[in-house]
């Protein structure tokens, strides 16, 4: 059960981090990736420390992603609502 934990949440870490560089947000990427790797090398002397270091990068990780997508939405919503009341041409 705890190696299916640290995989998920690796597999998560790499997974937002691919999608950063894919999308030119070189510094979040790359802060994301050597926090992953930093975290997981110094908490990696044990499985428990492991799991610990993976999910605070997790945790880290999905704070600077979750405003991204807030904004995303809110910008979806808006353009939206202004094509349905006619203020805004396709």
């Amino acid at each position: 059960m705890e190696y299916l934990l640290i995989g998920i949440a690796t597999a998560f870490n790499v997974l937002v981090i691919q999608w950063k560089l894919e999308r030119k947000r070189y510094a979040d990427g790359i802060f994301d990736a050597l926090l992953l790797i930093l975290l997981s090398g110094v908490m990696g002397g044990s499985l428990g420390g492991l799991i610990i270091g993976s999910s605070i990068a997790l945790m880290v990780l999905s704070y600077l992603i979750v405003p991204v997508i807030i904004v995303l939405v809110i910008g979806s919503i808006t353009y939206f609502i202004f094509r349905v009341k006619g203020k805004l041409k396709p």
